[in-house]
């Protein structure tokens, strides 16, 4: 039985060097399970207009990226071409696997070519943690949802079936048009995995080394986040507490571990609020596991997550105590994690001195943290991804015989 030709679509493939994403590596792991897979993902300067990546075919368009929405605008015109040259370079195609969180008309442009050509091609729909809920930005947030309740809604009306990467956003999903029973929860697995399993820990020396040489000193009480730099994400709140805690703790920092659109806003506000020598903006790290051994505190603040982020179940992993939003059910509160509301820098600056000044909470939070990553671990796994996948796929194909 010949193998299974996917037509992956895309936000990001590899289009920023250098960066890993979720998409480039669920891509390369159904390859390595013999599926053919063809991804479409948008152009950046400097890319090729198509490449093969190891056993991954990649063939990109234009586009224009807005990160304060944060929206791309697909170039149709140029999609449609290149779906064009794709159907008749590539022959046949089984299947669409949209994993755009159908926020982008991708996969119902596609359908139409297809159909147009003569072809039923079934479509599914992956959806991560883009359908963010703007409510606190006013205009914008009425342009997003109005654009989500017709683009969003119309690619889960016509998908033969949604994936939804974690529980949280089911209702997310139901209330934007899709039916129920073509709904599966189908987990990814983290960008760590065989490291965090198999993690080694700093020793002391090397540890008073890697602070050493990101500006800490032995006696800081750290507070850290991992992550992208963009909106959605509570880095705001969280510059916002630090300025509302900083007199109490004196030898605070805030490490931010990561890169992104929002890193120039985030500074200029570190700056309004006099809490520059405070913040340590790290940029993107190769070495995330070791940079959350230096941390006392990890700090997760996003406002929309599929089920649990990785860098969550990363830093829970070194039994880091958390302050978190209501982001995720997977915790609970004064239980493996502190739980505050959705933009209250009050809330996070209070959970913060009380990790600070309660040494013993810290370690049984952490503790309970720990027995609660491992206990996740085990369905957070690429392997788990691909065989789910897989069957949602052939299930599909063979619906189409």
């Amino acid at each position: 039985m010949k193998p299974l030709t996917i037509l992956m679509l895309v936000l990001w493939f590899d289009e920023v060097p250098g960066k890993w994403t979720y998409f480039k590596e669920m891509a390369l792991r159904l390859a390595d399970a013999g599926f053919n897979v063809i991804v479409v993902s948008p152009r950046a300067k400097g890319n090729k207009r198509k490449e093969k990546v190891k056993d991954v075919v990649v063939y990109r368009y234009s586009s224009i990226y807005f990160p304060q929405i944060p929206l791309l605008l697909v170039n149709p015109i140029d999609f449609l071409s290149t779906l064009k040259g794709i159907i008749q370079k590539e022959k046949s195609i089984d299947l669409i696997y949209d994993t755009t969180s159908g926020i982008l008309p991708l996969s119902s442009l596609a359908k139409l070519l297809f159909k147009l050509k003569g072809k039923k091609i079934p479509i599914v729909i992956h959806v991560h943690g883009e359908l963010k809920d703007l409510k606190s930005k006013g205009l914008l947030s009425l342009l997003f949802e109005l654009y989500l309740h017709t683009v969003a809604r119309y690619c889960f009306v016509t998908a033969d079936s949604i994936l939804l990467a974690g529980e949280k956003i089911y209702s997310r999903v139901l209330g934007l048009g899709a039916n129920p029973n073509k709904i599966k929860i189908v987990r990814l697995g983290l960008k760590y995995e065989d490291r965090l399993l198999h993690s080694d820990v700093l020793s002391k020396e090397e540890r008073m080394k890697l602070k050493s040489s990101v500006g800490l000193h032995e006696q800081d009480f750290v507070v850290g986040y991992v992550g992208r730099l963009s909106s959605g994400k509570g880095l705001d709140i969280l510059l916002k507490a630090t300025a509302i805690v900083k007199n109490e703790i004196p030898d605070l920092k805030v490490l931010l571990v990561g890169d992104g659109g929002e890193k120039m806003r985030l500074s200029a506000l570190a700056s309004k609020l006099g809490i520059n020598d405070i913040i340590i903006f790290l940029g993107q790290r190769e070495d995330v596991l070791a940079l959350l051994q230096l941390m006392d505190v990890f700090v997760n603040l996003s406002e929309s997550e599929a089920g649990i982020s990785a860098s969550q179940l990363e830093a829970m992993r070194f039994a880091l105590p958390s302050i978190i939003t209501p982001f995720t059910d997977m915790l609970d509160y004064m239980e493996n994690a502190i739980i505050v509301p959705f933009k209250s820098p009050h809330a996070v600056a209070d959970a913060i001195l009380l990790l600070y000044q309660d040494e013993n909470l810290r370690r049984r939070i952490g503790k309970k943290a720990l027995t609660k990553a491992n206990e996740l671990l085990t369905l957070y796994t690429w392997g788990n991804y691909v065989s789910e996948v897989a069957e949602v796929f052939k299930d599909l194909e063979a619906r189409q015989r």
